[in-house]
C-alpha cells in the first residue's frame, strides 16, 4: 500500500510504502523502490527530496548517475548513495542531436528512492513493514534563496523540533554508576540530554546485558 500525506499551504507531500502479509507463509521484502519520479529538463531543478533515513545524503549533491563499474566506482558497498538521478530509457530525445549526450544533466531525468541494500524484511502471517518516508516539495522558481525559503518553512513546519538547541551533556564513562551521576547533575544545572561520548565505552551495536 503506498501512503500519501499532503500538508494544508505547503508545496509538499510524504510518502512511504506500506507491505502487509495477508497469506499464511512468511514473506521476504527484498528490495523496495520508495518513489519513482520522470522528471523533464526544467523541472529536475524545482524538486527538493528530503527523507528520514540517511539524511545526510538526502541532498540533490549526493544525487549522481551510477557509476560504470559499480564495484570500484561511486556504487561500491562503503559508498552507496541515493537518491539517484538514471538516464530514462523513456525519455524522447533526438538521437541524432549529440548536444543533449554532452550534458549529463539533460538525460539523467529518472529518479528512484530506495534502500541502497535489502531492506530484506520477513513477514509472518498478519505483520506488517512500513518504510522510510520521504517529502518531496516543488518550487515554483529557480531561484537558489527562494528555494531555500520554502525548504526552510517546510522543514520548520513538519519537523518544528529542529528550531530547538538543546543543552547536551557529553558523558566520557559509560558504567551505570556514571549515567546516573551525569542524569543527576544534568538535572542539577539544567541540560536536557546525555551523549555518551567517543571513548566512553559504550557499544550500541553490543547485544550484551551490560549495554
Amino acid at each position: 500500500m503506498v501512503v500519501y500525506e499532503l500538508y494544508d499551504g505547503l508545496p509538499t507531500f510524504g510518502k512511504w510504502v506500506e507491505t502487509s502479509n495477508a497469506g499464511g507463509s512468511e514473506l521476504l521484502v527484498e528490495t523496495l523502490v520508495v518513489e519513482e519520479l520522470h522528471a523533464g529538463e526544467h523541472a529536475k531543478s524545482r524538486m527538493h527530496l528530503e527523507t528520514n533515513y540517511m539524511p545526510r545524503k538526502t541532498d540533490w549533491a549526493f544525487a549522481q548517475i551510477p557509476a560504470a563499474d559499480p564495484h570500484q566506482g561511486q556504487y561500491k558497498g562503503s559508498l552507496m548513495n541515493y537518491p539517484t538521478w538514471w538516464i530514462d530509457p523513456d525519455y524522447e530525445d533526438d538521437l541524432h542531436d549529440q548536444s543533449l549526450h554532452a550534458e549529463v544533466a539533460h538525460v539523467s531525468l529518472l529518479l528512484q528512492l530506495q534502500y541502497p541494500l535489502g531492506p530484506f524484511q520477513s513477514l509472518r502471517p498478519g505483520d506488517t513493514f512500513a518504510s522510510f518516508k520521504s517529502w518531496l516539495s516543488l518550487f515554483d522558481s529557480d531561484d537558489v534563496e527562494r528555494q531555500s525559503l520554502s525548504r526552510r518553512r517546510v522543514v520548520r513546519t513538519l519537523f518544528p523540533q529542529i528550531t530547538e538547541a538543546p543543552l547536551y551533556f557529553y558523558a566520557t564513562q559509560a558504567d551505570s554508576a556514571s549515567i546516573r551521576a551525569a542524569a543527576d547533575q544534568c538535572a542539577e544545572t539544567g541540560f536536557e540530554a546525555i551523549i555518551l561520548s567517543f571513548g566512553s565505552g559504550f557499544n550500541p551495536s553490543s547485544t550484551g546485558a551490560p549495554h
